[in-house]
């Protein structure tokens, strides 16, 4: 099988986790005894999509367009072979009696913690969050504090 890698996940890394024969039995759609290498390339993107599409909202430079998977953040790879075996398992679930479904949830909350920043990547930076503003009076010649915080209609202070 001859798969050029993504920007996550290379084929040498898809076949530590699901090795030859698993992609074989999984991927032959042609029964020549070979993963067909463009379903298993579809796998490698499919996988990669949901990782960068969750990290790109924290971590824009993380998931740059010029990543290769020997530079990509190991957490991000890690997320994305999971996602890859799921997807795998979900295939065809007669052939391997394994439950891809639970591994692709999993996979997938850690992803919207990761999104959330709940889920920090270690050495990476993350998109500076909304701090919120203040309430001034307009008048760009004035020196004076932020007016107190209101309710929408005036009534009242806390």
């Amino acid at each position: 099988m001859s798969v050029a890698g993504g920007r996550l996940l290379s084929e040498a890394d898809l076949k530590k986790r699901l090795p030859e024969v698993s992609l074989t039995r999984l991927y032959d759609d042609l029964g020549v005894g070979a993963p067909l290498g463009s379903a298993v390339q579809q796998l490698i993107l499919d996988a990669e999509s949901e990782v960068i599409g969750a990290a790109a909202k924290q971590y824009p430079a993380q998931v740059s367009s010029t990543i290769i998977p020997t530079t990509a953040h190991p957490l991000l790879r890690k997320f994305a072979l999971d996602m890859a075996q799921g997807l795998a398992y979900q295939r065809f679930p007669e052939v391997f009696r394994r439950d891809g479904e639970a591994l692709l949830d999993s996979t997938r909350k850690q992803l919207d913690r990761l999104s959330q920043n709940h889920l920090v990547l270690e050495g990476a930076v993350p998109v500076a969050g909304n701090v919120g503003g203040e309430i001034g009076n307009n008048d760009p010649n004035a020196q004076s504090e932020p007016l107190e915080p209101t309710f929408l209609s005036g009534w009242g202070n806390f």
